[in-house]
């Protein structure tokens, strides 16, 4: 199954997600991308990475086992399992965890919650490489995401790049 038939089939991104996490990918210039995957989902934002660069290292974070079991289903069903790594553990304390390694890209969906959005920011920008991006689900529909997308924007931390379907390319 692709990445855009997850999201119609799933109903947790729209398939203008799957285009711009995929367009996100693309822009990338390391040819083994790093990309942090904060919130399993049921893999359809793994899917999608995998089918954009089949050489990017993904490493899926997330608080529910369940998740990730479905997200780990997705990659195994496409013979990805030496690219992928799952912890389950809350986002903000696997950027702490992880300690210097560095990203290409950061995917963010998880709690929707403004205090947790905005700690995600907080911890995952600085583990930017130069040139990284940041991807946020559910921009528009959640104002929690929303507000702390714009309050790192107002202050010069955030530039936005794209906004499609329920989510926004932004790069530090």
């Amino acid at each position: 199954m692709t990445a855009r038939e997850l999201a119609e089939s799933r109903l947790f991104l729209q398939v203008e997600d799957v285009d711009l996490i995929q367009k996100a990918v693309g822009m990338l210039t390391a040819p083994e991308p790093w990309i942090a995957d904060l919130g399993a989902g049921s893999g359809t934002t793994a899917a999608a990475v995998f089918e954009a660069n089949p050489n990017a290292q993904i490493w899926t974070i997330d608080i529910s086992q369940d998740n990730l079991h479905w997200a780990g289903a997705i990659v195994e069903s496409m013979g990805k399992t030496e690219r992928w790594v799952a912890l389950n553990m809350d986002s903000v304390a696997a950027a702490e965890f992880l300690g210097d390694a560095m990203w290409d890209l950061v995917l963010i969906d998880t709690s929707h919650e403004y205090e947790h959005t905005k700690a995600e920011l907080t911890a995952w920008l600085p583990r930017l490489n130069p040139g990284g991006l940041v991807w946020l689900h559910d921009y528009i529909g959640y104002d929690g995401v929303k507000r702390a997308c714009d309050e790192f924007a107002e202050i010069g931390k955030l530039t936005a790049i794209e906004q499609s379907g329920l989510g926004i390319l932004v790069r530090p």
